[in-house]
């Protein structure tokens, strides 16, 4: 019975929602839609913390300019990835805010931060400002990693997401804020996982009771 609730908890039947709105960035009006699916993760009280899948579409005249993450959970590899982010728009720039976190046994799952700015320039076209990323793996940390595999690891991730990598106070610092603004999101999925982990446990020692 607890293998069929959790298989119903990671993989409902999802249906998605859109809302539009407008927002002015540097004085000119774009279209921000955000697509939500219509199944959540629930905390252990049975209240929604984010749904399974959403996201944020920034468009102008109808072009889409691009697109930002702000929830994603699933399941692979024995493990749970979880991706977290927010916006915020400032005078004549947006700004993207990414956290990625992970419980489970894959070696292949990220955790880190990351920051992106984009302005808009005095014709209404936005313009990548600046995009910063610290990542790395539970199972070996970047403060772990000898220099070679520091240096080999910075190019695969700057590579990947096109961005600076942080280290030091900088990523840090910035981590404490990105933590600060999603501290209920990441506090209720982390109580769940503990739930999960713990119900994992009882039935693994019920097994071999029974074997």
């Amino acid at each position: 019975m607890k293998q069929l609730l959790i298989a119903l908890l990671f993989f409902p039947f999802i249906a998605f929602s859109q809302q539009v709105e407008e927002v002015i960035i540097g004085g000119f009006t774009f279209n921000l839609a955000k697509e939500s699916s219509e199944d959540f993760l629930l905390d252990t009280l049975k209240k929604p913390i984010i749904p399974f899948s959403s996201q944020i579409v920034l468009s102008r005249n109808g072009k889409k300019l691009l697109t930002h993450t702000l929830s994603e959970y699933s399941v692979d590899c024995n493990s749970i990835s979880l991706e977290l982010g927010y916006y915020e728009i400032q005078d004549s720039s947006i700004f993207f805010y990414s956290y990625w976190a992970w419980d489970g046994i894959c070696n292949g799952c990220p955790q880190g931060i990351m920051r992106q700015i984009y302005t808009v320039n005095n014709k209404g076209k936005l313009k990548p400002e600046l995009s910063e990323i610290f990542m790395d793996y539970r199972h070996h940390e970047f403060s772990q990693m000898s220099g070679a595999e520091k240096k080999a690891h910075i190019k695969e991730i700057e590579k990947r997401y096109n961005a600076t990598f942080m280290g030091g106070r900088n990523a840090a610092y910035l981590e404490l804020d990105i933590t600060r603004q999603l501290k209920d999101k990441i506090t209720a999925i982390k109580i769940l996982w503990a739930k999960l982990a713990k119900m994992k446990l009882e039935e693994e020692s019920t097994n071999i009771r029974l074997q």
